[in-house]
C-alpha cells in the first residue's frame, strides 16, 4: 500500500540516497551539493524541504534566504534556487506541495 508523501527537512542521510537517484538517469547530483545545503541549512542561510514517499527521498527543494541575485537580495526576497523530483515520481503533485 503506497502511503501519502511526506515532507521533511533535509536530513545526512539524503546525500547517498539522491546522489544514486540521480545518477540512474544521468544527472549529476554529488553528495557534496546536498553536504553543503546541510551545512547552510545548519547556519540558517539556506532551508532545503524533502519530499519523500515510501520511506524514500523523490524529491527536494531549496530556498535561499539571501539570493545572489543582486535585485532580490536587496529587496530581502528569498529565493528559490533548487526544485527536483524523479521523473518517476513527477505529475504526482510532489512538485507543488514542495
Amino acid at each position: 500500500m503506497r502511503r501519502p508523501p511526506v515532507l521533511r527537512p533535509l536530513e545526512p542521510r539524503d546525500g547517498s540516497a539522491f546522489e544514486s537517484a540521480f545518477a540512474l538517469i544521468g544527472w549529476s547530483k554529488p553528495r557534496a551539493l546536498f553536504d553543503r545545503y546541510l551545512a547552510e541549512q545548519a547556519v540558517g542561510l539556506r532551508w532545503t524541504c524533502v519530499a519523500e514517499v515510501n520511506d524514500a527521498p523523490t524529491g527536494y527543494l531549496t530556498v535561499a534566504w539571501r539570493s545572489a541575485d543582486p535585485e532580490l537580495a536587496a529587496r530581502a526576497i528569498p529565493e528559490i534556487v533548487d526544485l527536483n523530483v524523479l521523473p518517476q515520481h513527477r505529475r504526482k503533485g510532489l512538485g507543488s506541495s514542495l
